[in-house]
Parts: C-alpha cells; structure tokens; sequence
C-alpha cells in the first residue's frame, strides 16, 4: 500500500504540470475544471465498481483483487500513452540536452524567495484542514437523528455537487482573469469562501438537529458542494503555474499538495476529535449506533458537540484563507512573470538560434506581448 501511495501521490502534480505545459494560460482554468471533473468521476466510478464485485469470485478469485489488477492495468496503459505523446517543455529538453544532468535542488532556490509561493504553501496547510475535519459531517447528521443510508446521501450530494460544478468553475475563473488579470481569481475565491462560510455556519448553527431538517440539509450540502471547488480548481492550480518557471511546476503542485495532507492528518478530523471530547462536552457511548441512544438529550448534546467543532475546523481555516487571498492580492502581480517570462524565454530559444531574426508572425501566443 505504501508503493501504491508513492505513484498515487505522483498522479496529481505531473498531470498538472502536463495542463499547465499544453494548455494556454487563459484556458488553464477549464481544463483543470474537466481534469477535477474526469477525477470525481473516476472515484465514483471506481467505488461502485468495486464495491459491486468484492462479494464475487472468478476462478476461485474474489473479485475486488479482479477489479484492483483491472485498474491498474488501465492506469498503466494511460500512462504509456502519455509517456510516449507528452514531451518535456523545449527549455527543459535543451538544458537536460546541453548540460546532460536534471534540475538540482540550487535550480528552485527561487520559490522560496517568491511570496506568491509561500502563500500558496500556507493556503496548502488551510486547505487541507477543513477537507479532513468535514468528515464529521456524516456523524454529525446521525446524531440528528437521521437514518445511516439518508446521512452518506446528505454528503454525497455535496460530492456529486462540486464533480458537476467543476467545469464551470475553470471556465469562469478563465474570464475573470481575462478582464481582471492582477486581481480577478483571488477575488472570485475569497467571495466563494465567504459564502461557504455562511452556508457552513448555517446548517451546523441554525438547522433544527432533528431527521425533518433531512431536505434543507441536503439542500445546504448541494449550495457547499457547488462552491467546494471555486479555489482550488479556478484559482489556486491556474495561479501555481503562473509564478514558478514552467520546468519548475510539478515541484511546487508537489510542495502545495504534501503540505495539504500534513493539515488534513495532523491538525484536521483529530482537531476535530480533541474539541470534541474535551471543550465542548461530547461523551462517548458505547452503542454501535450513535443516535439510537435511549436519551434525546444526550444524542443533541453530541450533535452539538460536533457541529461547534466542525465549526472551528472548518469556517476557522476558510476565514484565515480568506486573509491569505488578501496577501495573493499584494504578490501576485510580480511573482506571475516567473512564469510569463520563463516560457517566453524557453520558447524563443527552441524556435531559432538568431532571436532577433524571429519575425513577429512567429511568436506564440504565451508571449506578453
């Protein structure tokens, strides 16, 4: 399993960088929104399919290994595939060429200077925590009285909420930038956080904790879902590839996405447990249904336990992010030359030896011009 988490893990930053490479910078949005899309998916897809055949067996084999060994045949064919048709960017392909050795780590001593960067590392950290703490969320409705099967329905509909959304998202966050290219993405973000904000404080705040809430529950979860991926998708990926040196992509999609699992292990759903038990009075039962409880006091009182730390670790988290933005807005403008004027450069030198003689109906169009 742990070799299986290593290239997992490496799925996300190289197909990015793959995005970030091919793909002009006022569409970069839409197709990390079709990426997160095929992404959602692909999870869904795959959980039902496993699920549906682990309880059979085929030649005396059960048949969630059958499924296993059948995706990673598939994920490995793909990866052929892109391996032999995606191409290193042409700066990469001449310096790996002329010097004969990859990039050290004396190449990304940059990022580090780069504000943008660190912001986007501390918004990593941010992220990562209320993604973790909101898995308290199918608890939280089981202790409002609400049946297990209605309770899992209440959180995939934010899930398949924020899959169908997840195109959209990129190709509005394409045309805010395009009008507004200093300012226009971190504004959208920071209105689509404080509106999930207000949502999330209402559902855990103001909702009657009884199963009759079932239908506005769903309906808030469906509002959450829909403004889930406004940041990530349309703000945060476009912005990574736009202040780092293209050949230095996939190191800093890596630094931002290690950074999210450390919030979402280590300061997230164990926060959440913490407060819990020790600041706002949940108590333990030793029922294997929580909300079956023989005392409708003690069964709101632990709903009201998790619903004020879900609180913290949710809307706390989104609020600093929101001050994060607000920074992006002083950095951004600066730091995304990196970007611009690294491909320019990469760009010039694999069309021609002789710069100056590249005539002006040649110049592509990630050149500032």
């Amino acid at each position: 399993m742990c070799i299986l988490g290593v290239f997992m893990a490496a799925m996300g930053p190289l197909s990015q960088k793959v995005i970030a490479q091919e793909v002009p910078e006022n569409d970069r949005g839409r197709s990390f929104g079709i990426l997160h899309f095929f992404q959602s998916f692909g999870r869904v897809a795959s959980l039902t399919i496993t699920t549906s055949v682990s309880g059979l067996s085929l030649l005396s084999i059960k048949g969630w290994r059958h499924a296993m060994a059948g995706f990673g045949l598939v994920s490995i064919i793909v990866g052929i595939i892109l391996g032999c048709r995606v191409t290193d960017c042409p700066h990469q392909r001449r310096r790996q060429k002329e010097e004969g050795r990859w990039y050290s780590l004396r190449d990304t001593a940059y990022v580090f200077s780069n504000g943008s960067v660190w912001v986007m590392l501390a918004m990593g950290v941010l992220n990562g925590i209320p993604r973790s703490a909101i898995h308290f969320s199918t608890m939280y409705f089981q202790y409002c009285g609400i049946p297990d099967w209605w309770a899992s329905f209440i959180v995939s509909s934010s899930w398949i909420a924020a899959m169908v959304v997840a195109p959209l998202i990129g190709y509005t966050g394409d045309i805010v930038h395009s009008r507004f290219p200093n300012h226009g993405r971190q504004c959208l973000a920071q209105v689509c956080i404080a509106a999930r904000c207000i949502l999330m404080t209402v559902m855990l705040t103001c909702i009657p904790r009884e199963a009759h809430s079932l239908g506005i529950f769903v309906l808030l979860a469906i509002l959450i879902g829909l403004l889930a991926g406004w940041p990530g998708v349309g703000v945060n990926r476009p912005i990574l590839t736009e202040i780092v040196h293209p050949e230095h992509r996939a190191t800093t999609f890596a630094l931002v996405s290690c950074l999210e699992g450390v919030g979402a292990a280590a300061l997230g759903a164990p926060i959440v447990g913490y407060l819990c038990e020790n600041v706002f009075g949940y108590v333990k039962v030793m029922s294997s249904k929580p909300h079956s409880t023989p005392t409708g006091a003690l069964r709101l009182g632990n709903a009201r336990a998790i619903a004020l730390s879900m609180l913290c670790m949710t809307v706390g988290p989104w609020l600093l992010t929101l001050a994060a933005y607000g920074l992006l807005h002083l950095t951004y403008k600066v730091d995304s030359r990196h970007g611009s004027d690294a491909a320019a450069r990469a760009d010039d030198d694999s069309l021609s030896p002789r710069p100056r003689e590249t005539p002006a109906s040649e110049t592509l169009p990630l050149v500032a011009k």
